[in-house]
Parts: structure tokens; C-alpha cells; sequence
């Protein structure tokens, strides 16, 4: 095991409320209470969306120690989608607030803040995310530590009226176009390699060092980044692994037409910008470029035509919408 690897635990609240953060607390402090008392958990971060009201800013003072150890921050002017909360929380984690002195660490492990804590169904990720460390823990030197750790898990729904789940149909679909989307434009490509199911996810673990990289090369999209993360992370060869979760819960999650179309849609968008990014290379010559782009023309619009169809057989879904 390599030593005195330093890590922050992150969270991002989906909106301007303290709802879920002191149930995220508590979990953190029960199931990583090793880690903590060893120093190898440094850290506690809270990066809350927006500028934070008042009476919001109070009840985060409540929970929230507000020492280098233990904090909140606030993004401004404000999120765009979830990739903006997640590279603000490893922003804050990372380089802690301007009004204290800030512990170095090497590593941000993001656990979103609608996990049900303190509330475990069957299988539930809540038992699993002490494994998104593992990786980190078996290495037996620095070259073996990875720069990504990806939590992988089967999205699900739970009625509490009958007391029965079933998996998402809509996340299911959504990420199936999204692998879709990868395979047409990066053969071969890391999510297939690992065979990772939800490329999506909210759970990982990001080295300094990759995330300082992505981020320099605007790599981390304000939507959905993680694709976009492991494309760039593979072909720049950092290391990736995969660990299991199990099952997350969502209780009546409502899916819309609209929600859907923007979702198929901003996906295909990045994949195939990232495409081109590769493809459209600097030391290319302008009449190579001129020679090419027809052929990247048709490439594109096969990838839309793949996302038109995956959006018709979602809206066809009767589960779906």
C-alpha cells in the first residue's frame, strides 16, 4: 500500500438547500471512520450550487464544522448541469476556500447527496462505496495508483407503496445511447474495455493530476463529464478502473419528452465534439482538413442519426414517459 495518500470526500447538492447533507455527514463519519481516524480521509467538502441564501448559509453552519478539515463553499455565478458541481467540488476539495489554510490532498472521491442514507435497500451502493478506495489501497507503488476510479451501478426505482423495485427504464436507455454514441465514434473505447454500464455516474474518485489536466483542456463538460473524462483520460494514458456498487435507489423519479430529447441530444453533442476534437488535430494542413471534412461530415451525421433513433425508441417506451 502506497502511503500517505490524502483524499476529500465531496458532495454536491442538486439545489440551494441543506436537504441531505447532514445524512451524507453522518454517513461519511460512520462508514469511512477508519480512513478518517488514520488521516487518510482528510476532508470534507460541501460545494452547494449557487450563491447560498441566509438562512441556507445557517443550517450548513450547523452541520457543517467550517474548519480546513470540514466545510462548505458556494459556486459562482452559479452551476450550468451537474458537470459544473462536480468540477466545483473538486475545485474546492482540491484547493480549499480562500478564508482558511488548506490541506493538500491527491485524490476527490464525489458521493452524491441523494444516495437515501441511513436507508439501505437490497444491494444497495450504500454498502459498496468503501470499495471505490480499493483500488487506491492495493497499489504497492505510485505508478500502480490509478488517476480514475469509476463507481458503476444498476440504476433503480423503489416503491414504497409496495415495497418492490425495478430498474430505471429511462437510465437504462439513456446510457445504452450513450455507449451507442462512444462505440460509433471511439471503437474500442474504455467503457466497452471495462464494460462499464452507467458511463454517466456520480460515483468516482479523480486524482489530482488528472483532474488539474481535464480541466485545463476544458475536458470537463458542464453537462454529463464523465464520457467525456474517460475518452480523454484513456487516450492520454492515465489509468482507470472499475469498481461494482450494486444498486441505487430513486423513489418516483419523473421522466418528460423534454427531458429526454435535451439529454439525447447534449450527450451526442459532447461525444461527437470530443470526436472531432481529436480528429481535427492542430499539425493538420489546411487542404488535409479541407480533404477531411466531408468524411467527418458523414461520421457525424451517422452519430445523429443513431441519436434520432434512440430517442424514438425511448418516446415509444410506455415505461419510459
Amino acid at each position: 500500500m502506497v502511503s500517505n495518500v490524502k483524499i476529500a470526500i465531496a458532495t454536491t447538492p442538486r439545489a440551494n438547500r441543506s436537504e441531505g447533507v447532514k445524512q451524507w455527514k453522518d454517513y461519511v463519519r460512520e462508514h469511512f471512520s477508519a480512513e478518517i481516524a488514520e488521516g487518510q480521509i482528510a476532508k470534507l467538502v460541501v460545494a452547494m450550487p449557487t450563491r447560498t441564501q441566509s438562512d441556507v448559509g445557517k443550517e450548513l453552519g450547523s452541520i457543517i464544522d467550517g474548519t480546513p478539515e470540514e466545510f462548505w463553499a458556494e459556486m459562482e455565478p452559479g452551476l450550468i448541469g451537474a458537470g459544473d458541481t462536480y468540477r466545483g467540488a473538486c475545485f474546492f476539495a482540491f484547493g480549499g476556500r480562500e478564508s482558511a489554510s488548506n490541506i493538500p490532498v491527491d485524490y476527490v472521491l464525489h458521493i452524491p447527496i441523494d444516495v437515501d442514507f441511513g436507508n439501505p435497500h437490497p444491494d444497495d451502493v450504500q454498502y459498496s462505496l468503501r470499495k471505490l478506495l480499493d483500488p487506491v489501497n492495493s497499489a504497492s507503488s505510485e505508478h500502480e495508483l490509478p488517476a480514475l476510479v469509476i463507481g458503476d451501478y444498476i440504476p433503480m426505482i423503489w416503491d414504497d407503496t409496495h415495497t418492490t423495485s425495478k430498474q430505471s427504464p429511462f437510465k437504462v436507455f439513456i446510457e445504452e445511447h450513450v455507449k451507442e454514441q462512444l462505440r460509433h465514434y471511439f471503437p474500442n473505447n474504455i467503457v466497452d474495455r471495462l464494460g462499464i454500464n452507467r458511463p454517466r455516474t456520480e460515483f468516482f474518485l479523480i486524482s489530482k493530476k488528472l483532474f488539474e489536466v481535464v480541466d485545463g483542456e476544458r475536458r470537463f463538460s458542464p453537462y454529463d463529464p464523465m464520457p467525456q473524462v474517460l475518452i480523454f483520460a484513456d487516450r492520454k494514458n492515465f489509468w482507470i478502473e472499475k469498481v461494482d456498487l450494486g444498486k441505487f435507489y430513486e423513489t418516483s423519479p419523473k421522466f418528460s419528452s423534454v427531458s429526454i430529447r435535451e439529454q439525447v441530444f447534449r450527450t451526442t453533442a459532447q461525444i461527437s465534439t470530443e470526436w472531432l476534437r481529436w480528429e481535427h488535430s492542430t499539425s493538420l494542413k489546411s487542404h488535409e482538413v479541407r480533404l477531411l471534412s466531408g468524411m467527418w461530415m458523414g461520421i457525424v451525421l451517422e452519430g445523429m442519426s443513431l441519436a434520432f433513433e434512440a430517442l424514438e425508441r425511448m418516446l415509444r417506451d410506455p415505461h419510459v414517459v
